[in-house]
């Protein structure tokens, strides 16, 4: 009696139309994944932002003005610059106070004593998104004003004139702690004037580090992600600002250039 048996395994068709089906679904999934992350990320950056900026306006509260976008001192008449950042001065407010205590303020912020605490990585200041990430520095930037000023047809400038316009924000380069902007100042509006931004350090710029002067910024690249500089990140569609005011929103890149040199002022009317 012969007997009939059967096979239980795949046919190569069988095989291929589950191959297919799966690359659909893989298809499919994947855009919602990574969609889902970015999204996560975009939440962690605006926290970041958003205790950035708590920070700012806890320091002003108890000295009533903001820090230094650059503390531009020198440590003596022949000496050399501080060079300490907004963001230095704000660590006790960071939850950072033991850091701020490593740092020691009467030298300048690279000095060989001040190395191992500057070179610090501090999650708060690294956007989740960006694509490069170095030791010690900063995806965010102090708004200092705008550099999206028109010269042609007019004098020309002195570099006494072109800093007076450069430096139209909040946080802007000071020869001392008692120069910092307050409050009172931003007649535009705190709600209408950004105090910091997403600009991620560039492996052509490696110097930017938190406790730097450097990592404050006058808007300069027109539209947000129209080239890396100003007001930039590695976010599809636009970038992460916080204004005075402690409010955190997603600047659009259709937002049109006069606005975010608007947004970059203190004190324009605008």
């Amino acid at each position: 009696m012969s007997r009939r048996f059967h096979s239980c395994g795949f046919t190569l068709v069988e095989l291929l139309v589950v191959i297919a089906i799966t690359s659909v679904l893989v298809g499919l999934l994947l855009p919602a994944v990574q969609s889902a992350r970015e999204s996560a990320r975009r939440t962690k950056c605006m926290n970041n932002l958003r205790n950035q900026v708590v920070a700012l306006a806890n320091y002003h509260a108890s000295h009533m003005r903001l820090p230094p976008g650059r503390n531009s001192g020198k440590v003596d008449p022949e000496g050399a610059v501080l060079g300490y950042s907004w963001a230095a001065y704000t660590l006790p407010y960071l939850e950072q106070a033991t850091l701020s205590r490593s740092l020691d303020f009467h030298l300048p912020w690279g000095a060989p004593a001040n190395k191992k605490a500057v070179e610090t990585q501090l999650a708060l200041f690294q956007c989740p998104s960006s694509e490069e990430i170095f030791s010690g520095e900063s995806d965010y930037s102090g708004i200092n004003g705008t550099a999206m000023i028109t010269t042609s047809g007019g004098p020309e400038l002195s570099l006494g004139d072109l800093g007076k316009i450069l430096n139209r924000g909040v946080l802007i380069p000071c020869l001392s702690l008692e120069e910092g902007i307050k409050f009172g100042q931003v007649t535009d509006g705190l709600s209408n004037t950004l105090a910091v931004a997403e600009s991620p350090v560039t492996s052509t710029e490696q110097d930017r580090f938190w406790a730097s002067g450097t990592i404050c910024i006058s808007h300069d690249s027109g539209t947000v992600n129209s080239k890396r500089s100003g007001i930039f990140s590695d976010h599809p569609g636009g970038a992460h600002a916080a204004r005075a005011d402690q409010s955190v929103s997603f600047l659009s890149s259709d937002v049109a250039d006069s606005v975010i040199g608007a947004l970059c002022t203190r004190a324009a009317s605008d």
